[in-house]
């Protein structure tokens, strides 16, 4: 998908160029060619979609028919610096450079604080959609408890670790001087941010609530929520997959969507 968007066109090529000069490996190629397990690392993995995500945006906004206007925006997880980044609240540049350093830190936390997730409640998703953060020693209780609670579904989920919970403290207290390190603009439109499901202008509280992320339960369905209350009536997801769209239908069946990728 981003290999297709990079190849095809010109800008979105250029988004991977500046990437692989930031991480100074040429991410396009590793993408192309592999090997899958170093993609699949943290480190590797979360400015690779960061490019991606902003890659297809591009891409689809240079090729509309015709100028879209956007009236609000959110990003899940690592996709709240590509919603940052859309929202002209990072450079495209400083977010390479800290979602690989997030990656980096959030793996080593990982390791040493083993964890895992599963799908069941932590990450406000949507209802009857959540998401637990446990440390390694407390997950045989949490599935068993999730059995006694009579739940249809407890999916180990796989990613590295204990994300969106104290366990990734380590990370966040790493992150927190590159953050300050980097200019933070005022949004040029809303922002929707995970923590609080609320929007803010001030970039000193927008870095406060994006290192606070790692440590804290994602808030999304509530951030959904609030832009329906905001009044919208069309969504828009960029990138893989499509698991936001459905929790989009999920959530406020009323809003039409659209997945890009």
């Amino acid at each position: 998908m981003g290999v297709a968007c990079a190849r095809s066109h010109a800008p979105s090529r250029r988004l991977f160029e500046e990437a692989s000069e930031i991480l100074q490996y040429d991410l396009l190629r590793l993408l192309e060619e592999g090997p899958s397990d170093k993609i699949n690392k943290t480190g590797v993995a979360q400015p690779a979609l960061l490019t991606t995500s902003l890659a297809v945006y591009t891409k689809w906004r240079d090729t509309a028919e015709e100028p879209v206007q956007f009236d609000a925006c959110a990003g899940l997880s690592l996709g709240e610096y590509s919603a940052l980044c859309f929202a002209g609240v990072l450079s495209f540049k400083d977010a390479v450079a800290l979602t690989a350093q997030r990656g980096s830190l959030m793996q080593k936390a990982a390791e040493e604080h083993p964890g895992d997730m599963f799908a069941i409640l932590a990450n406000y998703l949507c209802k009857g959609n959540y998401a637990v953060s446990v440390s390694r020693a407390a997950a045989q209780a949490l599935q068993e408890a999730a059995t006694a609670a009579k739940a249809k579904r407890c999916i180990k989920l796989q990613v590295d670790g204990a994300f969106h919970s104290p366990l990734m403290a380590p990370a966040a207290e790493g992150l927190a001087t590159a953050i300050e390190s980097v200019p933070f603009n005022k949004p040029r439109i809303p922002i929707v941010l995970n923590v609080d499901a609320q929007i803010h202008t001030d970039p000193s509280v927008i870095k406060r609530k994006l290192l606070q992320q790692l440590t804290s339960p994602t808030q999304w369905q509530q951030s959904m929520e609030h832009l329906g209350e905001l009044g919208v009536e069309e969504s828009v997801e960029f990138g893989p997959g499509a698991v936001l769209t459905k929790l989009m239908n999920k959530i406020n069946p009323t809003v039409r969507t659209l997945h890009v990728e």
